[in-house]
């Protein structure tokens, strides 16, 4: 297990990856005015908690470098392995709720069989469903996608049908 294993359990949507990547960035420049042993104390009520109580997991373990230039390394390695990320995008018609979206990140996970974060964007257009965006593919599943195509089957002849 990595050190950003325990980082990326928790990352469910972009905004939380974001989230992440600032506490990274803040800890990256504390780390320059603060000892090893105590950086997590330094962070604290300037990070979320979630990060502060895994950098001082990494410090009881001794994972954390102690010099400046080799924290800042570290800081910088994580934040590049975060960007790696995959994203899938998806498109819903409603906002949805923090329990629905974990919902959605456990399933997806689960089929790509590796981390993912979600880049949800709302769009009442599609009416019902989702559509789905991943490594250059697309997936369709919104309510939209199917009245479109029984409209086009009732009046592929014209208007002048009877209903």
């Amino acid at each position: 297990m990595t050190e950003i294993d325990d980082l990326v359990k928790n990352i469910v949507t972009v905004e939380d990856l974001n989230r992440l990547l600032a506490d990274t960035n803040e800890a990256e420049s504390t780390s320059y005015r603060s000892e090893a042993k105590h950086l997590s104390g330094s962070l604290k009520g300037k990070v979320s908690t979630i990060f502060q109580a895994e950098l001082e997991k990494l410090e009881r373990e001794n994972k954390l470098p102690s010099s400046p230039d080799k924290r800042a390394n570290f800081f910088e390695g994580l934040k590049t392995q975060l960007q790696s990320l995959p994203k899938v995008e998806i498109e819903l018609a409603f906002t949805p709720s923090e329990e629905f979206t974990r919902k959605i990140a456990k399933a997806i996970r689960e089929v790509a069989n590796a981390p993912v974060v979600l880049d949800i964007s709302i769009k009442p257009g599609i009416l019902a469903g989702a559509t789905l965006a991943f490594k250059g593919q697309f997936k369709d599943y919104s309510f939209a996608s199917k009245l479109t195509e029984i409209l086009k089957q009732k009046y592929s002849k014209g208007l002048h049908e009877n209903v």
